[in-house]
């Protein structure tokens, strides 16, 4: 029979085990943030600290670039958060020497891919974060008769800090449920 003190110690427990940061396998929030690449499709919120008339909702361009006024065109394709509020801030800096700017990612659509050849559903899919080969197979139906799993290429795609377009060919073997790449390491999709 379960009491009032066997509940209020399972209780208190779970609330020491809640207590702090998650651990897993994942990288902490903050890196995570940080490092993430701006792309085409992005929208991004910029505004001044100070300025409430000065909120803008831009998207990335599909050449990588924004708009933005007094500073005009900026490349942001390849870049953090981090580098774009740096630049804009600099670029600001010229009109106002205390310029504080937020650069804040409302919307993630750059990471698109593509899955074509022998699958149910080839096509272009949308995902919020990178995917493996084995998670894109699955977004397109998976194979269909006569695909040959074992010979599957990903075809990378991206924009460069200096908003040049850049491509990686990786041939990927399917060996039972783990896909390799030739370096053996498992890739990702996007």
């Amino acid at each position: 029979m379960i009491t009032r003190r066997s509940l209020a110690l399972s209780f208190a427990l779970s609330l020491a085990a809640c207590n702090g940061p998650l651990s897993g396998p994942w990288p902490p929030i903050s890196n995570a943030v940080q490092e993430y690449r701006l792309g085409p499709g992005d929208v991004l919120s910029i505004s001044i600290y100070g300025d409430a008339t000065s909120l803008r909702r831009v998207v990335v361009r599909p050449d990588g670039r924004i708009t933005y006024p007094l500073i005009n065109e900026v490349t942001v394709a390849g870049k953090t958060v981090a580098e774009v509020t740096r630049e804009i801030t600099d670029g600001y800096r010229r009109f106002q020497s205390d310029a504080r700017i937020s650069v804040v990612v409302e919307e993630v659509h750059s990471y698109r891919i593509y899955v074509n050849g022998k699958v149910a559903h080839p096509g272009d899919f949308e995902s919020r974060v990178p995917v493996s080969v084995m998670q894109a197979l699955s977004l397109a139906g998976g194979g269909t008769r006569g695909a040959n799993l074992d010979r599957i290429q990903i075809i990378k795609g991206w924009i460069d800090a200096a908003g040049r377009p850049q491509e990686k060919i990786i041939d990927v073997a399917w060996s039972g449920s783990r896909q390799r790449g030739a370096n053996g390491k498992v890739p990702a999709v996007g």
